[in-house]
């Protein structure tokens, strides 16, 4: 388990809430912090450019070693937001007050010394001068779409081609802005909650990254 508190700390604990291990990224203010779903790392992202990666290693006993910084997601020229795992952590997306999304690829040997790497990138102007507070960001398990969300209005987008505008869902719950998004385990459905019922759509940018994907390896 983890927990994050405004004065910059993050604390890893035990389903038994003993605590394994607190850190203090310095990045003056802390914006969120995700725990990949297999529980191998943990990111953290504020006010700097950078999205701060843990590695969280278990001996075969699984008894807790240590966490300790793996590798930084690089690329962007404000801070960011919010940062999100595929479900195998081989891909990671951000977002940033600059206005840009990223894909990077986070299945890299950091022991020896390699970098994450950016696959891709693309720009929500929407983004530019929003408050962390009000932007929700969610990747698909396979990692070919993301969702973003600031304040009312929720936009997707395929991880594969940067270039393909797909429509903005405006005023989804009302005069309520998006609180939660998240994707099915099969990736095929996303939803959003901010009001009292939670919207579900197609994952369209989903089957457009595949199609994408597919025609690459002809």
């Amino acid at each position: 388990m983890m927990s994050a508190s405004p004065d910059n700390r993050i604390v890893l604990c035990d389903n038994h809430s003993n605590v394994l291990k607190t850190s203090e990224p310095k990045m003056s203010s802390l914006f969120d912090v995700v725990v990949s779903r297999d529980g191998r790392f943990v990111a953290a992202c504020g006010f700097t450019a950078e999205v701060f990666v843990y590695e969280v290693t278990f001996d075969r006993e699984n008894v807790f070693q240590v966490s300790k910084r793996a590798f930084d997601l690089k690329g962007h020229d404000s801070g960011v937001f919010a940062v999100s795992f595929n479900a195998s952590a081989s891909r990671a997306v951000t977002v940033s007050r600059d206005g840009f999304w990223g894909v990077f690829d986070t299945d890299v040997r950091y022991a020896q010394g390699q970098d994450a790497g950016i696959l891709n990138k693309g720009e929500w102007p929407q983004l530019k001068g929003a408050s962390a507070d009000r932007v929700r960001l969610a990747m698909s398990p396979s990692g070919e779409s993301l969702e973003v969300s600031c304040g009312f209005t929720l936009k997707i987008f395929s991880s594969e081609d940067e270039h393909k505008d797909f429509p903005g869902l405006h005023d989804l719950h009302g005069d309520q802005r998006i609180l939660v998004i998240k994707y099915s385990p099969c990736a095929q459905l996303e939803g959003s909650c901010g009001d009292h019922h939670v919207r579900v759509f197609r994952n369209i940018p989903e089957y457009h990254s595949q199609v994408v994907r597919l025609s690459k390896v002809r």
